[in-house]
Parts: C-alpha cells; structure tokens; sequence
C-alpha cells in the first residue's frame, strides 16, 4: 500500500493570528497599564514613552529573535520625520536594555503556538512570534487612549481598550483635526515667553527637528562611549516603566 506522505501546513490560519495578537495584547496590556492600579502617587506615563514602546516592538518583531544586531533600515521602517533626536536616542536605549529581539524567544512562540493547536515548523513559530510583538506594540498604542472620552464614557476603565469598537472609536476622536476659535496666531519670534505664561508640556528638554538618519551614528557613537563609561544605567528596574521613565528623566536632565 502507497503512503501518502502528510504535508504540514506552513502558515497560520487568519483564527490562529488572530488568538497570538489577542494573548500578546492582553498580556502587555496588563503591563503597561499597570500604574493605574498601583498606590496612589503613581506617575503616568507620558504618551510619549507608549510611543517609544511601541516603535520598538515593532522593530524587534521585524528581526529573528536571536538577531546579534538591528540594522539602521529596520528602524527607519517603523519611524519617520515626526521623532527628534532626543525621542531616538531613548529608543535606541529601549532596543539596547528593554525590548530586544528575545523579548519573545523561539520558545515561546512554540508553546504559545501548541497550546492553539497549530502546526509546529519555523514558518509557523516565526508568524507566531510576530503576532504576539504585534500585540504588545499594539497594547501601548491603545494605552495612550486610556483618557480618552470614548474610553471614560464606557465606565469600563483598562477593559474597554480590549473592545476593538471602542477603540476604533477613540482612534477617530483622536486624529480628528481640531477647528480652533482662538485668533490666528502671531508671527513667531525668539523672545522668551512672559512669567506668567508657561511652555508646552514636553517630556524633553530640547526638542530637534533632525531626521533619524541625521544623527543615527553621532547617537550609536555616544551610547557606544557611554557603555564603556560605565555611564549606562546599571540596574533595569522590575517595572519596564520605572526603566523607560529614569531614561526619559536623564534625558531631559542632560
């Protein structure tokens, strides 16, 4: 009697992507929301370092997990003109210290993916691990709509950033251009603003318009001197915040 040999399947059904997004967004989740729960006192993180986390799971979900190294035009896909230079180096930090390819190891993505039943081979383990980073960068942008009025008015706190109505719609408060009824504003000048007016809130002390590929090696260079230094900071946190914050807060002091 002829065997037929059994072809594995080398792809993940649309049910299957969809239950490693959904686990890698609930448990990051939980994580980067975590100071809502926490004492009272608790700081929240600007939206800015949910950005950074964000970018930077993205990256490392672009790269195998046991990459040495993240090369320049895997970065430069997931950022553009909008991030100074500040914003970058706090990123490169990240991918240094925080979010690394290994964040989600082969393993991992394995047992995640037994666990769902699906076919076991590296073109399935490899979707797999991308799906769930996709879900934990997609946990810190749904972080940022937390005070949002769609979220606010559904009284369901954290849990409302799990409903996907919901979220789409705080997405499309949020990007909906303002129409403004204050006067035009004057022609800008160099003088320092009065006493009593304050500056725009900003996470950074010296916001720069330069684009990523501008600074990218002055800023590797610095982080390379840094690290022989000694100057890196020495111990991460148990919180990934209190990590990301301390750098945002040496960033700024700088």
């Amino acid at each position: 009697m002829l065997m037929t040999p059994k072809i594995e399947r080398g792809h993940l059904t649309i049910h299957q992507q969809e239950a490693l997004f959904r686990k890698g967004l609930e448990d990051e989740l939980a994580r980067a929301t975590a100071h809502v729960r926490a004492p009272m006192g608790s700081a929240q993180p600007h939206a800015g370092l949910h950005r950074i986390m964000e970018a930077a799971y993205r990256i490392v979900a672009r790269v195998p997990h046991d990459a040495a190294a993240i090369d320049l035009e895997t970065i430069e896909a997931e950022t553009d003109e909008t991030w100074g230079g500040e914003e970058f180096a706090l990123l490169c930090k990240t991918l240094q210290h925080l979010v690394t390819p290994m964040s989600v190891s082969g393993i991992e993505a394995q047992k995640a993916l037994q666990e769902l039943g699906g076919p076991l081979n590296e073109g399935t383990i490899r979707e797999a691990r991308s799906q769930i980073l996709s879900g934990y960068a997609e946990a810190h942008r749904r972080s940022t709509l937390l005070d949002s009025e769609e979220v606010n008015a559904s009284g369901r706190g954290i849990m409302a950033l799990l409903d996907d109505a919901i979220v789409g719609r705080a997405s499309m408060e949020r990007n909906r251009p303002q129409v403004s009824s204050t006067p035009a504003p004057q022609p800008f000048t160099a003088n320092a603003p009065a006493a009593n007016q304050s500056a725009p809130e900003s996470i950074y002390a010296f916001p720069s318009d330069l684009r990523f590929s501008e600074v990218m090696h002055e800023v590797l260079a610095e982080l390379e001197t840094e690290r022989g230094q000694g100057m890196m900071i020495s111990t991460i946190a148990s919180s990934k915040w209190t990590f990301v914050t301390q750098a945002v807060q040496s960033s700024a002091m700088s």
